[in-house]
């Protein structure tokens, strides 16, 4: 089941961590981190790749 994009955009902006199951990857800018946002959840993030501009964490 897909989840249109403003709804998915509505729980990224709150932390919903219902979000980290309905997505395989998190993009984030590191000069706008949020990740740590997400520690409550159940659902865990993997690093799997990471520059001077983005990190790219993956659900586990």
């Amino acid at each position: 089941m897909n989840t249109n994009y403003a709804e998915r955009l509505k729980m990224v902006k709150t932390y919903d961590c219902t979000v980290l199951s309905l997505v395989s990857y998190v993009y984030e800018l590191n000069n706008r981190p949020y990740i740590g946002n997400y520690e409550k959840c159940d659902k865990q993030l993997g690093e799997i790749f990471k520059n001077e501009m983005v990190t790219i964490y993956q659900t586990i």
